[in-house]
């Protein structure tokens, strides 16, 4: 009996201090911006209250990772300016936010910047938590960008019986901006036939200097036993009018 009065008392203490719900959304999440050194650029962030009480928000900018191509980068508030950093939104209510872009001058290869919209939720009893909302900006400094990337490996794993295959290609970044490679794999058998198709997950952005695994599985692989080659390829450099591509192979067996 104890234990059950204990238990019921957990239950009311959480009932009575559950909050309200509490949520804000921004839009746009990503904005991807190609601006020359010295240039200057104002839009507006739609900062939405989708909860059911009154928000205070406050905007915080913070480094994403390092900018520029000299690894140094540039401190995101002497390029990235808001305004208001602080207001209330009313719920249902949405508000524009100004903000001003202005590239310092020399700098090369790409400004990034997360700028969070956070707000306090607060439970019964005074008891707060902040919640966080996190959008994107990169700005490629015109004339200035290297686009380059390599597949650096491809890796193939089977499970026990043969009936799946987890493909695994690690993208490389070797320029100076982010990129966000579509890509795909191929599967051919000894006479040179494509026998799967596969496409890599596209949306994962790489940053410079840096690499990400992109991962594809094929279920219900049913193969002869052989040799066998993959053929994966990338494509990247859209989002600043080009268009490059990197392609490269390796080998496995099916016992």
């Amino acid at each position: 009996m104890k234990k059950r009065a204990v238990f019921f008392s957990l239950i009311l203490f959480l009932g009575l201090c559950a909050p309200l719900r509490a949520e804000v959304r921004v839009s746009p999440t990503i904005t991807q911006l190609s601006l020359a050194s010295g240039e200057e650029k104002s839009d507006f962030f739609s900062v939405y209250n989708a909860g059911d009480k009154q928000l205070s928000v406050e905007v915080q900018e913070e480094e994403l990772l390092k900018s520029s191509e000299d690894g140094k980068g540039a401190d995101v508030n002497a390029w990235f300016k808001v305004e208001p950093e602080k207001f209330d939104i009313g719920p249902g209510e949405t508000k524009s936010v100004r903000y001003n872009i202005k590239v310092p001058k020399g700098q090369r290869g790409e400004l990034r910047g997360q700028i969070f919209f956070a707000t306090n939720a607060d439970f019964a009893g005074g008891i707060g938590i902040k919640n966080r909302f996190g959008v994107a900006v990169y700005v490629a400094i015109k004339g200035t960008e290297v686009v380059k990337a390599k597949i650096t490996e491809v890796d193939v794993s089977k499970a026990p019986d043969n009936k799946n295959i987890k493909f695994s290609v690690i993208v490389q970044n070797k320029g100076n901006v982010h990129i966000r490679p579509r890509g795909k794999l191929l599967v051919k058998n000894k006479e040179g036939n494509t026998v799967k198709e596969l496409a890599l997950p596209y949306g994962y952005p790489i940053m410079p200097n840096a690499g990400h695994a992109y991962d594809a599985i094929w279920e219900g692989m049913d193969l002869l036993k052989g040799k066998y080659k993959i053929v994966a390829s990338i494509q990247y450099g859209d989002m600043y009018q080009l268009n490059k591509n990197y392609e490269t192979h390796a080998f496995f067996s099916v016992k």
